[in-house]
């Protein structure tokens, strides 16, 4: 799915994508342990979330455009369990703005990056704290911009 606006391409290749008999798509994706919670899902698993946009605005090869209704994580660890949200239009509506929005912000300049802006769990070692020198400070501190390499 292109932003044109921002010159920016989202990619992604769903699971599954059905279609129900009012024409809604449903989109699913199989985990092999357990299936993030419908609130870790609008905090910090936005995958599903993200290609529910995609489907509305017809970003998926050999698939047109239509409503999504429903996405899903499929669990299917030991004990099977189904993680379910429904969707309203004006919800996918929403969730594409914030992409916009952060899209638009990161493009700046002046946007810092921070390594660790939005941890689900600060007990787990973050991909690029390594090169964030994380642990030289504590996280009650904010981030602060400061420019380097000029």
């Amino acid at each position: 799915m292109v932003l044109d606006d921002l010159g920016f391409t989202l990619t992604g290749t769903a699971d599954r994508i059905d279609r129900d008999h009012d024409g809604n798509l449903r989109i699913y994706d199989y985990k092999t342990g357990s299936p993030p919670t419908e609130k870790a899902q609008k905090y910090f698993d936005k995958q599903l979330l993200l290609e529910a946009v995609m489907a509305v605005a017809g970003g998926f090869n050999n698939l047109p455009a239509a409503p999504v209704s429903h996405v899903s994580y499929i669990g299917l660890g030991s004990t099977p369990v189904t993680s379910e949200i429904m969707l309203s239009s004006a919800e996918i509506g929403d969730i594409k703005l914030e992409l916009e929005q952060l899209i638009s912000a990161y493009s700046r300049e002046n946007q810092g990056y921070l390594s660790r802006r939005a941890m689900q769990q600060e007990r787990f070692e973050g991909d690029y704290d390594h090169l964030a020198r994380f642990g030289e400070w504590d996280e009650s501190q904010d981030g602060f911009v400061q420019e380097v390499g000029k």
